[in-house]
């Protein structure tokens, strides 16, 4: 975006506009200060992408919170009479499938 003329103050407000995965490694800066990327940009890219880490880092503790409450083996009639059910998975099929045997039940 520097490259394309735009303004260091133009750059700022969509790297905090965005949902951001800047790579700020020592190597990675390096390249930046070649580019003519401005101090300011790269400062806000670093803080933003630290709080993407603490995000994604928070995140994922939730995840193992909700993950180490549930076995991961079982039979389908041992979520029976359960007042929530909550199902984890990419497998959408799967899921639909399960909701379905649930509701049955």
């Amino acid at each position: 975006m520097v490259k394309t003329g735009l303004s260091a103050e133009i750059v700022i407000a969509k790297i905090r506009s965005s949902n951001v995965g800047f790579d700020t490694s020592t190597a990675a800066l390096k390249v930046l200060s070649d580019a003519g990327v401005p101090e300011s940009v790269v400062v806000v890219m670093i803080t933003e992408a630290g709080k993407a880490n603490k995000a994604s880092a928070a995140e994922a503790k939730d995840d193992r919170k909700i993950m180490s409450a549930v076995p991961e083996q079982g039979k389908l009639r041992d979520l029976l009479g359960k007042t929530k059910v909550y199902i984890y998975t990419d497998d959408l099929k799967a899921r639909d499938i399960i909701e379905k045997e649930l509701r049955k039940g």
